[in-house]
């Protein structure tokens, strides 16, 4: 395969990713965004997880929220999370460094100021993919992206750890586990997907 060859791939499975995203923005989210709604706004892109699409699970939504700060925070533009459904992030992470808590209040439907984004994973140039598509639909006071696009890798660690830092009741549990194991230690992560009933994502 020829770099002429390998680009028109490239730009092939953006394209997929493009039409997947629409689909999705419209069906499901669109018909939230009305006119008039004389709601106070704040400026900025704001990281959704609300329940209205299929977010995908924990590790998706974190790395769409820590690839998404990356970029505010090179554009100098201010970032913020609206994570609601299944639970409040609030209640097991809070921010650490940067302060990404959004009022309610200043979360607007309203279509003259806001608008959704939605961004589906590429496996692919997905910083070239991510700045695209993020520099061409931030023209509003408010953009609300759904994500779990990858985006500046090696900055991921530092860019978490500015974000979040646990919560005080999930800080004193893992204060108790540290207590109770007593040294040095191994964890191993299994993923049961849906097990229990209580968490539905595909």
């Amino acid at each position: 395969m020829n770099i002429s060859q390998l680009r028109s791939w490239i730009l092939h499975r953006h394209w997929a990713a493009d039409a997947v995203s629409w689909l999705i923005k419209h069906r499901s989210l669109q018909h939230r965004y009305k006119e008039n709604l004389l709601s106070k706004s704040t400026d900025g892109i704001v990281y959704m997880a609300d329940g209205c699409i299929i977010h995908g699970g924990l590790s998706d939504r974190l790395r769409g929220m820590v690839s998404l700060y990356a970029y505010c925070r090179e554009q100098g533009i201010r970032f913020y999370i609206h994570h609601t459904s299944p639970f409040e992030l609030v209640d097991y992470l809070e921010p650490n460094e940067y302060d990404w808590l959004l009022n309610k209040k200043n979360l607007s439907f309203d279509r003259s100021i806001s608008k959704p984004l939605v961004m589906r994973s590429v496996s692919e140039d997905c910083d070239r993919y991510f700045e695209k598509r993020l520099s061409a639909n931030y023209d509003s006071q408010q953009l609300h992206v759904y994500s779990n696009v990858t985006y500046r890798v090696s900055t991921f660690a530092k860019d978490f750890n500015t974000l979040f830092k646990p919560s005080r009741p999930l800080q004193n549990i893992i204060d108790q586990v540290l207590l109770q194991i007593g040294e040095n230690y191994v964890s191993v992560t299994f993923r049961f997907q849906q097990l229990l009933g209580d968490f539905k994502e595909g």
